[in-house]
């Protein structure tokens, strides 16, 4: 009778010990794992394997060595349960242990069972590209989910789809009838912005001063424009260097250094610089060469060009001054 009795206890403190353990099963491995079974099973999320007890699933029994034996070795061990055939992508992170620094294959705070939120993740390893001053409002109001895909995508830099149909998603995108800026239909966004953080306003690579007066005249102010252009348009004063001249007066020299006018006393003074910004439209405009259609001025909208071409010239009706008119065999 007491031997029976005694059975009886031990058994039910057997079957009290297993159940403070997640339904496991592996009591085997949880004689020497037990302790730190019952740490990881008492976050949020669970591995279904682990809380399955299903532990040869991915480990090998590795008696008292110590040592950590997996069934199959890094990505192909995960993908032995979540691979899909039907889908052919560039891995994210590939080789040995590539799904591992992102999730924990037993169990996590996070969902998905990642070892931090999405966000986090991304910025253990890419958060250099988000130190700048502007930072794109996708990611930090949307994350970077919003244009990459985390696990793999048949593009590269894990984009969810090419960067100038994501990019249209939230930015209007001239078409080819509204005649884009060449930078944008042939190279694309990217040409000119950073899709992520920037020094620059706008996202921009390089410096553009788009004010309408931004005061004497430095190369570096339109070190984006120049990044493609040939500066001498502007300094140039070779007759191959543009075709907007009068003659072999350089009008982008006169129009962005500043129209140099003498006084009665003899003295030079130098009109004020202005930007290319002011006439150009740097994606793209119904009007050739990117010229703007309106501009806004003391906070009313003026129009500021409407440009006729000419054969070997063209006329402008502005809002700048008179109506002006350059022919290239003129003086």
């Amino acid at each position: 009778m007491i031997k029976k009795y005694a059975q009886i206890v031990i058994g039910s403190l057997f079957i009290v010990a297993v159940m403070t353990l997640p339904v496991f099963g592996a009591v085997e491995c949880s004689q020497c794992h037990g302790a730190w079974i019952d740490k990881v099973s008492s976050k949020r999320v669970l591995h279904t394997p682990f809380i399955s007890g299903e532990c040869s699933g991915c480990h090998l029994d590795h008696g008292d060595s110590g040592e950590l034996v997996l069934v199959l070795d890094g990505t192909d061990l995960c993908l032995k349960c979540h691979d899909n055939p039907e889908r052919e992508f560039r891995e994210h992170l590939s080789g040995e242990n590539g799904c591992l620094p992102c999730h924990d294959p037993h169990s996590s705070e996070e969902k998905s069972l990642t070892v931090g939120s999405f966000d986090e993740l991304c910025m253990l390893c890419h958060g250099s590209i988000v130190k700048a001053s502007y930072v794109h409002q996708a990611i930090t109001y949307k994350g970077c989910r919003e244009c990459h895909t985390p696990h793999g995508s048949a593009l590269g830099k894990m984009l969810k789809a090419e960067s100038d149909q994501i990019c249209s998603g939230c930015h209007s995108v001239l078409t080819e009838e509204e005649r884009p800026h060449s930078a944008l239909s042939k190279r694309g966004c990217t040409s000119c912005h950073d899709p992520h953080s920037s020094t620059q306003y706008r996202l921009l690579k390089h410096e553009y001063r788009s004010d309408l007066y931004p005061g004497p005249y430095e190369e570096e102010k339109y070190s984006l424009c120049f990044s493609c252009h040939d500066s001498s348009l502007v300094t140039g004063k070779d007759l191959s260097d543009t075709g907007f001249r009068n003659g072999s007066i350089n009008l982008h020299a006169v129009h962005v250094l500043g129209k140099v006018r003498f006084t009665g006393e003899g003295f030079t003074v130098k009109g004020k610089s202005r930007s290319c910004a002011n006439c150009h439209d740097p994606h793209g405009s119904v009007q050739a060469f990117g010229l703007k259609r309106f501009f806004e001025c003391t906070e009313t909208v003026c129009r500021k060009i409407t440009f006729f071409p000419e054969p070997d010239g063209g006329r402008c009706l502005t809002a700048c001054h008179e109506r002006a008119s350059y022919t290239r065999q003129g003086s």
